[in-house]
């Protein structure tokens, strides 16, 4: 039993420092977030994002007219990444639908 708590610990605590920048994100967002609906988000941008769009995206939780930005940007690279983000939320609202 003290080998278990000995191993399991670390694991728990460790548990948010891992936690991808869209579940950082979401969690900080919304005080009432459920944490698995988070890591749900977190696993379809895994999916369909590079890390760094990841970052990029996780800024529209603090400011969603970012987003608007990109949609509307006439630059080649930020019309592939808004299709990205439109697969990415589509994956997510798939993957993460509550039934």
């Amino acid at each position: 039993m003290r080998f278990l708590m000995f191993i399991a610990l670390p694991v728990m605590l460790a548990t948010p420092a891992l936690a991808g920048p869209l579940e950082r994100a979401c969690l900080a967002a919304a005080r009432d977030a459920q944490a698995e609906t988070c890591r749900c988000i977190q696993t379809a941008a895994d999916r369909v994002l590079a890390l760094d769009e990841q970052n990029l995206v996780a800024k529209f939780f603090q400011d969603p007219h970012l987003s608007q930005e990109l949609r509307t940007s006439r630059n080649a690279r930020d019309a592939d990444l808004w299709a990205r983000y439109k697969d990415f939320g589509a994956q997510a609202e798939q993957l993460c639908a509550r039934g």
